[in-house]
């Protein structure tokens, strides 16, 4: 999938919901099955100007995306 298409279909998760989606929803919206190939396609996209932010550490393991 496109980086555009990434970023586009995080945005209109976060507009439906007001939430940040997590790793995992972001990868089953952009169908991706692997929590690693998420975080790899956001590192990729924060690289190329988009703002991530993670949550501070909790113990959960879902993690998200926030901001």
């Amino acid at each position: 999938m496109p980086w555009n298409d990434v970023r586009n279909q995080i945005r209109d998760a976060i507009a439906a919901t007001v939430d940040a989606p997590t790793i995992r929803e972001i990868g089953r919206l952009v169908g991706l099955a692997s929590p690693a190939s998420v975080a790899y396609k956001l590192g990729r996209l924060e690289k190329l100007g988009l703002r991530v932010c993670y949550p501070p550490a909790t113990g959960d393991q879902e993690g998200g995306l926030y901001g």
